[in-house]
């Protein structure tokens, strides 16, 4: 019996179901038999057969195939484990959850800890492959790895051996580590929001590591939802809630609870009780800017930036002297803007006009000033006679601190030097449940970083350079795990980050960073090539990489110089921003027959909202390139994007008859999990029609003269305001223009 059987699926949707071979599998078969186990794959492209009997049956699977995994997955039941990975699973491991193992991520170090019993059955998430030369080649003497309908109707197709290989990973998966809708997130201006209420392009605080992990500013880069068993993971400070995959900084490094299990259950050494999570401070509901907040806030400002003081004026034909109030206020901008929103808020008149700061104040151009007697008198009574409610005190509190406030590395001061003052802020403090000690000329908030993100969480202050020094600071905090109780059911989040971390609830947790923003992870030069020569003793001269930006390796030049010592032919992609002149020069002379762009729409304004960063110009300046340096230019369209009109089709149209490239391919744009238009089909114009995944492949229009497969029925999505006739007339429209060939003729 083997122990492990690789499942290459069926690709109905493909004229040439055996064109391509998974390289992923091929990945997982090397790192398999590395460590000793007997492997085989099976393939199944070209129809679904019997598999051989074996103790672990593996699958890697794309949306539009994982029907069929299940399908083979029911068949086995009972026979052996089976594993499943790949794009589906990593972005939506609910919908796998009959399989034994779903792993999200790189297979390759989890699979041998799989085999060997080392890891609990259900979600397991891989962490990312840092050195790619670390692990093996692909097993290419595994089933039938090579192509002979890899190039057809090129001078090598057709007869010729031919295979795929990549020279770099970017990230490969949306994690969907979760948390419940209610958890909270601390923001970068100190408030704490439900996860659910946080979107795209929120600035967060989370932490990066150089020789210690320090907090820093993230975006949110994206956000997935869906149902999931939740945990509550209790500590010595508190409880949080989350799936149990759902990784937390431990120490020094992020592990689940799921990890700790399986750490307590093969490791005898290891101790559960030293488990803990690095912890920031307690969240704080975030409070709203009551009419009581605004008073004190004001107050707060004028006591700390403010002048409100007497004038004596000396009434005309000897009828006495009189009193008036005068206001001047002078400070940060962030400051002066809340204070004026306040004051029309509350019926206040105030205005502002230019200053001169001269040295006692050189950054300040704007002052507030209020001449008006009774509205001074108004001012007089809010800073010594108002209503000393909560809410007037914690906006006092956040205004005397945005005038006269300070947060170093170590503390948090406010200045001032009337001893009342000092003593009125402490009285305040000391309500809201905070430590302080009087200075000569400022009162100090002790008991740490933790009760300074406090302090800063409820008085909401307005400037931002008074709570950025948060940033940089180090992670210090750690509250012990105590217990973890299953709960039940319910709707989760996860936010994608800059950092890929952000702090919940409180403490420092883990997520995926956007496809987009994650770095890519390059080949060396040399085990490039020590895989290329491996494959020319195989009988291979004819490579294609699948690399979507081949131009982007940091050594590109050493590269290309290499290959040409190979004597090899192949294609590769790039993006049109991404092509030089030189760069096309030097790939042809190196071996390279054919260079392919993700053209997709000549519409500028389909490329803006698919957000794609390129344009018309900069598409057609890359072809241009491409065969001005004697290279094959292939364009690849998509029809049925978001934002997709009868104008696009003119725009297509007008592309190849100016371009002329040299080749093409027309596929059609499927909103798959993960994707931007998935998670927010509104935002789009798109309504999703079809979930039945095995149509969704991306070549859904039936081919001429050929009979239907499956997975090519039709669009799986419609443009709102459209109907799928419209937008399959514009695509037969422009396939048949593009078959037609008149476009290549001068």
């Amino acid at each position: 019996m083997l122990d492990l059987c690789l499942v290459s699926l069926p690709n109905p949707a493909l004229q040439h179901p055996t064109m391509y071979q998974s390289l992923g599998l091929l990945y997982l078969a090397a790192i398999a038999e590395r460590y000793g186990y007997s492997t085989e794959v099976s393939d199944l492209r070209d129809g679904i057969r019997p598999l051989p009997e074996a103790k672990f049956y593996g699958f890697s699977c794309t949306t539009p195939e994982i029907t069929y995994a299940k399908q083979i997955a029911n068949q086995i039941k009972g026979k052996g484990k089976t594993i499943v990975g790949g794009a589906h699973p990593s972005l939506l491991p609910e919908d796998c959850s009959m399989f034994n193992y779903i792993v999200r991520g790189e297979g390759e170090e989890v699979l041998p800890q799989i085999l060997a019993g080392q890891l609990k059955e259900g979600y397991i998430s891989a962490p990312r492959i840092k050195n790619l030369d670390t692990i093996p080649f692909p097993h290419w003497t595994k089933g039938s790895a090579f192509s002979d309908t890899l190039f057809p109707g090129e001078n090598y197709g057709n007869g010729e051996k031919a295979a795929t290989l990549i020279g770099s990973r970017g990230c490969p998966y949306l994690c969907a580590f979760c948390l419940p809708k209610n958890t909270q997130v601390l923001m970068t201006d100190m408030r704490w929001l439900n996860i659910q209420d946080i979107k795209i392009g929120d600035m967060v605080v989370g932490v990066r590591k150089n020789a210690r992990w320090k907090y820093t500013m993230a975006e949110v880069t994206n956000i997935l939802k869906r149902k999931a068993m939740v945990y509550a993971i209790e500590t010595e400070d508190g409880t949080v809630y989350s799936t149990k995959e759902h990784p937390w900084l431990m120490h020094n490094k992020f592990q689940s609870i799921q990890d700790i299990e399986n750490n307590r259950k093969y490791n005898a050494s290891f101790n559960s009780e030293r488990a803990v999570l690095r912890k920031l401070a307690t969240p704080i509901h975030a409070p709203k800017e009551t009419r009581d907040y605004k008073k004190g806030y004001i107050a707060g400002v004028i006591v700390g930036d403010g002048c409100l003081r007497i004038k004596h004026h000396i009434r005309p034909y000897g009828k006495g002297v009189y009193d008036y109030l005068n206001l001047g206020i002078v400070g940060d901008y962030e400051m002066l803007d809340r204070v004026l929103k306040f004051a029309e808020d509350l019926n206040i008149h105030m205005h502002e006009r230019k200053f001169n700061g001269g040295k006692v104040y050189p950054n300040c151009t704007r002052i507030i000033v209020c001449n008006r007697h009774h509205v001074c008198k108004t001012i007089e009574k809010l800073i010594y006679h108002a209503k000393e409610t909560y809410e007037y005190k914690r906006g006092f509190l956040s205004g005397i601190y945005d005038a006269e406030g300070s947060f170093s590395q170590s503390a948090l001061r406010i200045s001032n030097n009337d001893e009342g003052i000092k003593q009125r802020i402490q009285e305040y403090l000391t309500q809201f449940g905070f430590q302080s000690i009087i200075e000569k000329r400022a009162i100090r908030i002790t008991g740490g970083l933790a009760e300074h993100i406090k302090f800063l969480s409820i008085v909401l202050s307005a400037v931002a350079h008074k709570r950025s020094r948060l940033f940089g600071r180090a992670v210090y905090g750690s509250s012990r795990i105590k217990n973890v109780r299953q709960m039940g059911e319910m709707e989760v989040f996860n936010l994608s980050t800059s950092t890929e971390n952000f702090i919940a609830d409180g403490f420092v947790t883990h997520n995926c960073a956007n496809l987009f923003t994650k770095p890519v992870v390059y080949r060396s030069v040399e085990n490039i090539c020590q895989e290329l020569i491996k494959l020319k003793k195989l009988g291979v001269r004819h490579f294609r990489f699948e690399d979507d930006n081949f131009t982007l390796h940091p050594e590109f030049d050493k590269l290309c110089a290499e290959i040409k010592k190979l004597d090899i032919k192949y294609k590769c992609h790039t993006r049109a921003n991404l092509i030089t002149l030189d760069k096309a020069r030097r790939m042809l002379d190196s071996g390279c027959e054919e260079c392919g762009l993700g053209v997709e729409s000549a519409d500028d304004e389909v490329l803006k909202l698919n957000n794609k960063k390129t344009t018309y110009k900069t598409n057609a300046r890359a072809v241009n390139i491409i065969k001005d340096a004697g290279l094959r230019a292939k364009t690849y369209w998509m029809a049925g994007l978001p934002g997709e009109t009868d104008k696009t089709l003119f725009y297509n149209i007008q592309f190849m008859e100016e371009t002329k490239p040299d080749k093409w391919t027309l596929s059609c744009f499927t909103p798959y999990p993960g994707c931007d238009v998935w998670r927010n089909p509104d935002k789009f114009g798109v309504e999703i029609t079809n979930k039945h995944w095995e149509t969704w492949w991306n070549f859904v229009i039936p081919e001429k003269h050929l009979p239907i497969m499956t997975g090519r029925e039709g669009f799986n999505h419609v443009l709102k305001g459209q109907s799928h006739k419209e937008m399959e007339f514009r695509h037969n429209t422009f396939r048949d223009f593009l078959e037609g060939g008149q476009w290549q003729k001068e």
